[in-house]
């Protein structure tokens, strides 16, 4: 059973050919943020992740951040530009498939889809349970 929110399928919209390798090989492209051809993807002004879901991953090690640097909380203006960097570095050492939770979204059919040419496969959400999954949404679309 899911938890309240939680869909059980997801969409990846592509070409013809390579929903052709996704289903005969079993396959997923992932691919490094800096070969995208929108060098606006994977910049990390104007995306919000779901606390929640960071929470989960993070609550220990801000536990012991906060026990180590009690007064970290009152500094972060401080830290922030390293941060920063350090997040931008960690996105470049990455690499990335995307999915929808919508599949007849006229935008993704237009980008992904090949220009509405291509397929829209469906995923059982549970195929992806043990990796660790961070929803994000992204201004504008």
């Amino acid at each position: 059973m899911n938890k309240p929110n939680e869909l059980d399928n997801i969409y990846k919209y592509t070409s013809l050919e390579s929903g052709s390798k996704i289903l005969s090989g079993l396959t997923l492209k992932f691919t490094n943020p800096r070969d995208f051809n929108d060098p606006f993807d994977c910049n990390i002004d104007g995306v919000y992740f779901d606390t929640a879901s960071v929470d989960s991953y993070t609550a220990n090690d801000l536990k012991v951040l906060h026990n180590e640097f009690p007064t970290l909380k009152d500094n972060l203006h401080l830290i922030a530009p390293a941060f920063e960097s350090s997040v931008k570095n960690k996105i470049q050492q990455c690499a990335v498939t995307c999915f929808s939770l919508n599949a007849k979204s006229e935008l993704m059919w237009a980008h992904y889809g090949d220009s509405h040419r291509g397929i829209c496969i469906e995923f059982n959400n549970s195929l992806f349970e043990q990796f660790h999954k961070i929803k994000i949404d992204v201004e504008g679309t």
